[in-house]
Order: structure tokens, then C-alpha cells, then sequence
């Protein structure tokens, strides 16, 4: 279980979902959708009792059933490092199974969203198939761009089979198991290449519990076929007479299945008058197929047997199309719905949206018509939905606003025009700046106990957390204006695309130096504490895609260095010692990736994204040489280590297997932390706070947090751990008061708010624990697991619609699932951490032996109110 505690803090516009691919679980309760930038978001489809879909007598329109289903955004998985190509559920839905387009696969926890395992296969991977028993072990069958197949151990994700090809290898277009008996011993695989060919191996039963080595396995049977450009396979097994559906780009065929391999042709039906070409298709019942494409149509037909022995008769009944309004058809995913003896189509595409048909099995097909009707999806929903029904009027972007309108500091005269802190007069120079934005870049200072934000419009904020917090949180009412210690700085024209404070990283760098790189191609240096603009750098044509500080090198000349890289393929080295350009490397063939050091050599490495390697000479600022293939992926991963930077391991076969280290998230010593997740290049950024508890604890316990005399406990006890409507502003270096902000902010956020109203009482009344004043747009939860994968819950998942809009709205008037019911491994990580901080509370209390009445009084409160709390929320989870 992991000892940090995210808490989300959403924006005002929903991120970016463009889909690449879809998966329904085996229940009908759960819809995962995957898109390009690697996120995967969970939808949980809630049913109510059908209704029948109608038809207008008059019209001849078909009236669609009002309201019996919809489907609520759930969980946002974040981890995935490129676009997923691929998604599958086990056989039981409580595993996740994702693939991604460099190679990687993981396994995800389907109810809490925690990643468990994770391996990376060379290959681009376009589909997975789950092969259950009881026909054979939980298998994970795995097969893309590439002339092979891989079988996984579906539990740990370890190579078991490699199944390769002997005669005409080439890329495996559609793959499927064939489970024909139980009495057998094996299961075949059959597969259609791109030559094309069909191919079958029998894979055995495997004893996964014993350790064993993988083996690679060649086909058993293999022959040539005119089935070409094969997309989809799906088998139907419901019948004494199995059947499997071959669909092609303008085709699609229903084989019947027997021994011996025999696939004789029961129908075949043409597609070449359908707009587009298809992708998928499914069997609906016995009786009824429906196919797909890429581009916003299926297509549903009957079959029916004729009196021709193994002959169907296949009639064209029904378009479904997400909308006819729209001139450009949008890349959908689709897959077919069986539950509650219904069947529902559904179809997530690059817009986000997720789409419902519900399809009639009693259709006839009216012959009198030459074009069969069009169905407008039954239900339509995204992400978009969920953020309109948010109070926007609270959070993070809402406080920036209200930063920016307020601001009234005084601008140093040196300052260049188009570079000042920010003045009165802006707002009315600007009326438009404080509308349309949202955070593009963010950067936590633990230094200074202060977040650095870079807006869209070209702003930077720097404000402090704690009291930030205290403000969006529990929306205190404080007498200090809302801009004190912020401070605004218009920075550049366009938005805020780096940030960068050197100090956090090497000691050599000035303390008050902090840098911001923009999309208008600058870099500017400033002087946080005197508010003074240094100096500006334009050595990019492009925006600035990411500041980095340079290790210490050889050469003096190139200390306090920063390396900024820019969006025009260029690498700059700055030098904040004298404000100037050290080195400038262009002529890079593609965008640059990765950026590595050897101080001993005085060399760089630059990687780019099509794999090429440069290396320069630092001291002299020529170009070395330039390293392809292999050779450039060991030398690009062994700078700056002794081995694979990456954390990974190779097997015997060369499949590479990250390493189960220490996630790189939990490894420090700093309370909070912050990390930011994007969707899209031009997407508002996530910042998610990362509470520690292991250096929130070690703090309390610390000698240095505990005074030493009883009044300076007294003082502490007032101060320190009690809230009050009106909490002093901490300094910027005030550990102690720090820590004890985040211990109460932590307790108020993960307390069972509304289960106990006399424990809440006690809370509130006696130990002065607040309550969180608003939902909308207040944090929410997630939680991290290996990998530095982590799983973010949305806003208003839980939660009646109604309530959404209500503003000022306490979380006691919200339902138990609001928080303690969303998953178990959530509910664990938060009783942990709520009982890990009261008994610490308890120990500091117990250890000075505090004689005072009110100090005991307090303690007795504390012990009350956390085994109360304890004892709650365990009969809670019992019940549930």
C-alpha cells in the first residue's frame, strides 16, 4: 500500500479524450476507453428497467427508450506512456489489461484503478484476446505489427509462449482462440495474416503455479486463403453449430466451425456500397450480425437459414450513425453490450463522447425501401456532460481569477514594457486576460513552501500552498487580501510552457533565481525575492518545451548551466553566472527526447524521436558523431548510470521488464509534492498534490517540532494543532507550522464526514478540524501505485447530479460513497493514513507529559475522537 495521499485539483475544462479503443467488461457494468495520449478512462453503465424502442406510425421515425441507461465517468489511469492500441478485461472484469504503441502492457486493478504489473514487448500491439478457463489457464494473448504472437500469464504478466511462424511470415492481421471442446487438452489459435494465410497452433494446457521457462512455438497447420484484408475476427459459441465472423475492409463472411480445422462458408456478403470501409463486427444473437467502421457507422443484418443445406440468406435492416449533421466522420472504437437480455452498441470516438444504441431484434427489413432507416444513438455522453454540471465558481482557476483581478502591486520603472510584475492598470490595458485560461505549467518550491503556476495567457503566479489551500478548501475568510505573498509576473506572450527553479537541484545556483520558457521561443531569468526581471535569452525559434538544470562539469565555463530545449529541434546551454549562451545544437533531424550528460567527458547526448543519437562536445561545441539501431539505445540509457536508467531488465528472450523499485514519486523527504498530468500539448495541466506521509510523521516526531518547555507546548498546542476560523499565515520557511497545516488539512480531508454526526461534533467543536466548505471543483482523490502509475477520480463520480450545482454545499450532505465507498484499496490507504496521524498526534501529546487541564482535556478529545473514527469507519466497511 502506498504512503502517499494525491489529492486532484480539476480545472474548469475536462481534459482531452481522444479515443483509440474501447472494452466493455464481462458484467455489462464498466466501459474502459483509451486514448492517444496514453490515459484510460473507466465509465460505469447504471441500467434501469427498459423500455421498448417505438415507431412514430406517422413519421416512421424510431422514438428512442428515455433514460434507461447512462453512464458516469469514473476513474482517469494515468501511467501508460504512449497512445493505447488496445484494451481487455479478465474474464471475472476485475483486471484491466492495457497496451500501448511502444511495446508496453499493463495490468490494472479494475476497481481502485491500481497498476499491479507491467512488461514491454518489442512490437506495436493492436489487440489482446483474455483466454480463460475452463478450456485453458488465464492466458493473455497478445498480437500486432509484427509476424508473431505472445501468451502472457494473464496473473503476472511473464512471458509463457512465443508463437512464431515457419512458412511466410508476415504480420497477423486478426487473431482468435477457438475453445471447440472441454474434453480437450488443447486449444486452438487461429490467426489470418497479411499474405494471406490462416494459421493454427495448438497451445497446451499450461501449469502456470510451477516456475517454468518460456519456449517459442511454430504453427501446426497452415494454408493460403482469399481472405483478404482481414480486420476482425469474433466467434459465437452459443450453438450446437459454432460460428465465427471474418470481416474484412468491403466484406464480411460467417464460416461455420468444426474438427479438423474445417471453416466451410455458410454466407458472404459484399460491403462496397457502405461509405466507409469496416473494421469490427459481432454477432448481436443467433440471428442477427452487426458490423462497424472506423468512421461513425455500423451496419445491422439478419441471417436466416435457407433450404440450401449450409446456405444463410442475409438481409441488410438497419444504418446506425452517431450524427448525420456532421460533414467530417470521427475515428470510433465500438463493441457490443449483452445484459439484462438486452444488447446495446456502444461507440466511443476521438471526440470523447461515449454513444448507445439499443438494438431491436424484431426488426423486419421493409423491402419497398431501397436505403434501410438511419438510428441516431439513444444516449450520448463525455466528459464535457460531467464538467457543465460542475460549480466552477470554486478550485484553482477560480482563485487565479480572482488573483489577477485583485493584484495591485507596484512595477519596478527598468522593467521592459512587455515584461512587468503585474500592475493595476493591466486589467484595463487587458480586459480579456483574466477569461479563457488555464494552468499550462505548475512547479512546487519546498524551499519556500510556495507553487510557481504559469497560465495560458503568458501570467505566472507565485503564490504560497498552505495559505492557497486554506483558501480553496475550507473558502476561510481570513482578514488578509487575497494577494498577499502572491506575486504576478506577465512573462510572455502566449502561454507558459517551462519552469524552473535551479536551486532545487544543485547548490550552485543562486537561491532567488527562478526561469520560465514560453511558447513565444524566450527564456527569462528572475529574482523571486526582490521581484526583478534578469535577463532574457532568445536562442529558440519554436516554444520552449522543457527547462533542465545541467550537471557539474569539467569545465568551469559551463557550471550553473541550465539546458533548455526548444519546440525547432535546438538545445541551448545558458549560463546563469553570466547570462549569456554557452553552446547552441541544432540540425536535429527530429524532435528531441532526451537529454544526457557525461561530466567526465564533457559530452552531451541528445536523443531524438526517431531514435538517432548526437553526441557533442561540449567544451568545443562540435558535433562528435551521431549513433543509430541499438548501439544508440544502450549508450542513450547507460549515461549518467552503470546500467539500464530506465529500471529495466532484460529476460532470455530480450523481453524488457521494468524493475519493482522504489516508485520514484514516493522516494522523498519532502511533506508534499507536486506532480502535474496533461492530456493533450495544448490541455490545461492536473496538479495533483502528493501528500508523504512517511516525512509528514517523521516530521511530528521530530525533536526539533516538539518545544521543550511547557508554555512553548501550550503555544504549539494553540497554534500549531488547533484550527481556528482565522489561522496565522505561516512563513515560507516555518517547518513546524507546515507540517501542522498539512496534518490538520490532511485529517479534515480524509475524515468520515456525515457517517457520525456526534463524532463530527467533536471534531468541529472541540478539536477545531473544519469541514471542507464545496464540491464542485474542491480536491478529489486518487490514488498511486507501482510504476508511478496512479489513478485519479473525477469530480461528481458518486454524487446525485443535483447536488453538483449547489454551491456552498458541505460534504456531510453527500452520500457514505461519496468517499469511504468508492473502492476498497482507497478506503485502506485513507484509515491508514487518518489512524497513522491521530496516534502520532496522541504520542506528542503523551511523551511531554502535559500537566495542563485543557492540554489533557485536548488529549482525551484526540484519543476519542480517533478510536470513534476508527471504530466508525471498520463498521462501515463491515456492513458494506
Amino acid at each position: 500500500m502506498s504512503t502517499v495521499v494525491p489529492l486532484v485539483f480539476w480545472g474548469n475544462e475536462p481534459p482531452s479524450h481522444h479515443v483509440t479503443c474501447c472494452a466493455i467488461s464481462p458484467s455489462g457494468q464498466e466501459v474502459a476507453t483509451g486514448c492517444r495520449s496514453g490515459f484510460i478512462c473507466i465509465w460505469s453503465l447504471s441500467f434501469r428497467e427498459f423500455t421498448r424502442v417505438s415507431t412514430d406510425q406517422l413519421s416512421g421515425q424510431i422514438i428512442p427508450p428515455i433514460n434507461n441507461y447512462q453512464a458516469h465517468a469514473k476513474l482517469l489511469l494515468v501511467g501508460a506512456s504512449e497512445q493505447i492500441s488496445a484494451l481487455c478485461y479478465s474474464q471475472d472484469g476485475t483486471m484491466l489489461y492495457s497496451a500501448s504503441s511502444n511495446g508496453e502492457i499493463i495490468r490494472w486493478d479494475a476497481k481502485d484503478g491500481a497498476c499491479t504489473h507491467q512488461i514491454i514487448l518489442e512490437g506495436e500491439h493492436i489487440r489482446m484476446k483474455y483466454m480463460g478457463p475452463p478450456q485453458t489457464n488465464h492466458l493473455l494473448l497478445v498480437f500486432g505489427k509484427y509476424s508473431r504472437a505472445y501468451l502472457l500469464d494473464a496473473r503476472t504478466l511473464d512471458l509463457a509462449i512465443i508463437l512464431t511462424s515457419e512458412e511466410q511470415p508476415n504480420w497477423i492481421n486478426a487473431m482468435l482462440p477457438l475453445p471447440l471442446s472441454l474434453h480437450q487438452k488443447e486449444t486452438h489459435v487461429l490467426a489470418i495474416t497479411a499474405e494471406p494465410l490462416i494459421k493454427i497452433w495448438d497451445v497446451p494446457r499450461l501449469d502456470l503455479q510451477s516456475p517454468r521457462e518460456s519456449y517459442c512455438k511454430e504453427e501446426d497447420k497452415s494454408r493460403h486463403t482469399d481472405y483478404i484484408n482481414v480486420q476482425h475476427l469474433t466467434y459465437w459459441p452459443k450453438l450446437i453449430a459454432q460460428r465465427l465472423l471474418v470481416v474484412g475492409t468491403s466484406y464480411f463472411k460467417v464460416l461455420g466451425v468444426r474438427v479438423k480445422s474445417q471453416l466451410p462458408e455458410l454466407c458472404h456478403v459484399d460491403c462496397m456500397d457502405h461509405m466507409f470501409s469496416l473494421s469490427g463486427g459481432d454477432f448481436v444473437d443467433n440471428e442477427h450480425i452487426v458490423v462497424w467502421s472506423r468512421l461513425s457507422t455500423a451496419h445491422m443484418y439478419s441471417f436466416l437459414p435457407t433450404s440450401t443445406e449450409d446456405k444463410f440468406e442475409v438481409t441488410y435492416l438497419r444504418c446506425l450513425q452517431a450524427d448525420t449533421s456532421v460533414s467530417i466522420p470521427m475515428y470510433s472504437s465500438w463493441d457490443l453490450l449483452h445484459r439484462d437480455g438486452k444488447v446495446l452498441l456502444v461507440q466511443a470516438n476521438v471526440s470523447g463522447s461515449l454513444l448507445m444504441w439499443e438494438l431491436d431484434l424484431d426488426l423486419v427489413a421493409d423491402k419497398e425501401q431501397s436505403d434501410p432507416p438511419k438510428t441516431c444513438p439513444h444516449y450520448t455522453t463525455s466528459l464535457k456532460d460531467v464538467w457543465e454540471l460542475l460549480d466552477k465558481q470554486s478550485g484553482l482557476t477560480s482563485y487565479f481569477k480572482e488573483v489577477l483581478l485583485s493584484h495591485s502591486s507596484v512595477s519596478p520603472s527598468h522593467i521592459p514594457d512587455d515584461v512587468m510584475v503585474l500592475e493595476s492598470s493591466w486589467v484595463e490595458r487587458d480586459p480579456g486576460f483574466t477569461n479563457n485560461f488555464n494552468i499550462s505549467s505548475i512547479l512546487y518550491l519546498p524551499e519556500l513552501a510556495k507553487v510557481m503556476c504559469g497560465l495560458t495567457n503568458g501570467y505566472v503566479i507565485i503564490f504560497p500552498l498552505v495559505k492557497t489551500l486554506d483558501q480553496i478548501v475550507f473558502r476561510s475568510c481570513s482578514g488578509d487580501s487575497v494577494t498577499d505573498d502572491v506575486v504576478v509576473l506577465k512573462a510572455h506572450r502566449g502561454r507558459v510552457t517551462a519552469l524552473l527553479y535551479p536551486r532545487q537541484y544543485s547548490e550552485q545556483f543562486n537561491s532567488k533565481y527562478i526561469m520560465t520558457g514560453g511558447a513565444d521561443g524566450v527564456v527569462r531569468v528572475w529574482d523571486i525575492e526582490n521581484r526583478l526581471h534578469l535577463h532574457c535569452f532568445t536562442e529558440h525559434v519554436g516554444e520552449v518545451l522543457r527547462l533542465k538544470v545541467c550537471p557539474k562539469m569539467t569545465n568551469t565555463r559551463l557550471n550553473c548551466g541550465v539546458c533548455s530545449i526548444g519546440q525547432d529541434y535546438s538545445v541551448a546551454i545558458l549560463s546563469l553566472s553570466e547570462f549569456r549562451e554557452v553552446l547552441l545544437c541544432g540540425n536535429h533531424s527530429a524532435p528531441v527526447t532526451h537529454v544526457r550528460w557525461k561530466p567526465a567527458e564533457d559530452l552531451m547526448l541528445i536523443r531524438c524521436d526517431d531514435g538517432r543519437v548526437y553526441i557533442w562536445q561540449m567544451d568545443t561545441g562540435v558535433l562528435d558523431r551521431v549513433i543509430v539501431g541499438h548501439l544508440a539505445e544502450e549508450i542513450i540509457t547507460t549515461s549518467n548510470s552503470g546500467g539500464l536508467s530506465s529500471g529495466q531488465r532484460r529476460d532470455s528472450l530480450g523481453v524488457k521488464i521494468p524493475k519493482v523499485g522504489k516508485n520514484s514519486l514516493i522516494n522523498t523527504k519532502n511533506i508534499a509534492s507536486i506532480k502535474m498530468y496533461r492530456s493533450h500539448q495544448h490541455d490545461a495541466i492536473i496538479p495533483t498534490l502528493l501528500i508523504h506521509m512517511e516525512p509528514l510523521i517523521d516530521q511530528l516526531t521530530s525533536s526539533e517540532h516538539i518545544p521543550s518547555s511547557d508554555k512553548q507546548v501550550s503555544k504549539v498546542s494553540a497554534n500549531d494543532l488547533e484550527l481556528s476560523s482565522s489561522p496565522t499565515r505561516p512563513s515560507p520557511y516555518d517547518r513546524r507550522q507546515e507540517t501542522a497545516f498539512f496534518t490538520r488539512f490532511l485529517i479534515s480531508c480524509l475524515h468520515s464526514w456525515g457517517m457520525d454526526s456526534k463524532l463530527d461534533n467533536i471534531c468541529q467543536e472541540f478539536l477545531k478540524i473544519r469541514l471542507p466548505a464545496q464540491f464542485g471543483m474542491s480536491p478529489q482523490y486518487g490514488l498511486l501505485s507501482k510504476y508511478s502509475c496512479i489513478s485519479l477520480y473525477l469530480p461528481g463520480w458518486g454524487i446525485e447530479p443535483s447536488l453538483l450545482k449547489l454551491q456552498d454545499t458541505p460534504i456531510s450532505s453527500f452520500p457514505l460513497c461519496y468517499k469511504w465507498c468508492l473502492s476498497p484499496g482507497l478506503t485502506t490507504q485513507h484509515l491508514l493514513a487518518l489512524t497513522s496521524l491521530s496516534y502520532c498526534c496522541m504520542n506528542l501529546y503523551s511523551r511531554k507529559q502535559l500537566r495542563s487541564s485543557n492540554d489533557e482535556s485536548f488529549q482525551r478529545k484526540l484519543t476519542a475522537c480517533s478510536q470513534l473514527n476508527t471504530l466508525t469507519i471498520s463498521s462501515q466497511m463491515a456492513t458494506s
